[in-house]
């Protein structure tokens, strides 16, 4: 039975190709999620009321918002969570003649609410819409498509690309170095 001894046994051809693979995997994860790890690191910008009533396709990397709405907030009194612990409830917000949607926090109380703006459209929004439309068809018409996410945290989203990366890369750079580095063996002398 052998076992592999890399000092005498060299670098495995595929370790140079796997880490550069790995480090191309790491740099196109950080390309894809850098707008959010740059935003979690800058924080949120504060938005306005005019800019929020005219926005009509939230951007990708400048989505994260504070916004302080003008006057108070409709608490829709529906909630979303597991049995016997909610965890979100949805709220309206003023923009102007409009409202906007947002997944808060149980505990956020306002005045401000803070973070990414998105189109809504998961199932868990639309049926809060559709219960809105219910109880107050009026409000639901002035409800707009693009809705305020503020339950889940920017920086869980950070810290996962961050963790993809590092691990990409560290696993890269091992077998990149650990390729160059290892001692090729001696050729075999010719009888």
């Amino acid at each position: 039975m052998t076992q592999f001894n890399s000092r005498t046994e060299g670098p495995k051809p595929w370790w140079m190709p796997a880490g550069l693979a790995l480090l191309a995997a790491a740099g196109v994860v950080m390309y894809f999620t850098s707008g959010v790890v740059f935003q979690a690191f800058h924080g949120p910008r504060t938005i306005e009321e005019k800019e929020l009533a005219e926005l009509k396709e939230p951007g990708s990397n400048d989505n994260y918002v504070s916004y302080t709405p003008p006057r108070p907030f409709i608490d829709t009194g529906l909630q979303w969570g597991r049995k016997g612990n909610p965890g979100t409830k949805y709220v309206l917000l003023p923009v102007g003649d409009r409202f906007m949607l947002c997944s808060a926090r149980i505990a956020n109380n306002g005045p401000t609410f803070t973070g990414r703006l998105g189109h809504r459209g998961g199932s868990t929004e639309d049926e809060v819409v559709q219960r809105i439309k219910a109880s107050a068809p009026d409000v639901a018409a002035r409800i707009m498509p693009i809705m305020l996410q503020a339950v889940r945290s920017i920086w869980f989203d950070t810290a996962v690309a961050l963790a993809a990366v590092v691990i990409l890369a560290a696993g890269g750079a091992f077998l990149v170095l650990r390729s160059m580095l290892t001692k090729r063996p001696p050729p075999e002398p010719e009888f």
